[in-house]
């Protein structure tokens, strides 16, 4: 083994270690981390022989990890094999990640949930003792999610900003 697939080997396994915490299994973890890695697009082939897993594993684990954009796949022109590579810019990654938080979770909450507390409290007027007594606290926990989601878009915002400079 040479000294280059020697430090390749304390790369990918440092990676594997890091993605392991945010949730992925061996196998994702291990892909990812050669993906990293490598300059180039590889094979799922070359994948499977490098991972020691089937090419129907190593497919799997590819397409979980892309749906989380961690690689891109592509077709070489005239043939059906795939190749994918890691997305190697952790900024660029975040600031897909926060956009789509920001898309999927903090918008729709800024919409759905002030009305939610709106129809509580008239609720709340007509309401039995016991029904009263439970739709306050679930207003206050709602008006706390709310209140959370919103330092939660306006961290994002700031964050964008600041990946975007740095981007830029």
């Amino acid at each position: 083994m040479s000294k280059i697939q020697e430090i390749d080997n304390k790369m990918i396994e440092f990676t594997m270690q890091k993605f392991h915490h945010y949730g992925l299994d061996r196998l994702q973890s291990q892909i990812y981390a050669v993906l990293l890695v490598e300059p180039e697009p590889v094979s799922l082939e070359y994948l499977a022989k490098r991972t020691d897993y089937s090419l129907a594993s190593v497919s799997k684990a590819v397409k979980f990890l892309s749906r989380f954009n961690l690689i891109t796949k592509t077709r070489k022109p005239g043939t059906k094999k795939i190749y994918v590579s890691g997305q190697k810019n952790m900024l660029e990654m975040v600031e897909k990640k926060m956009i789509l938080s920001l898309e999927i979770e903090v918008t729709p909450t800024k919409r759905i949930v002030p009305e939610l507390i709106d129809e509580y409290k008239q609720a709340m007027k007509t309401a039995s003792k016991t029904d009263k007594e439970s739709a306050k606290k679930k207003v206050k926990i709602m008006e706390e999610y709310l209140k959370n989601m919103l330092l939660l878009e306006r961290l994002q915002i700031k964050g964008l900003e600041m990946i975007r400079k740095e981007l830029i």
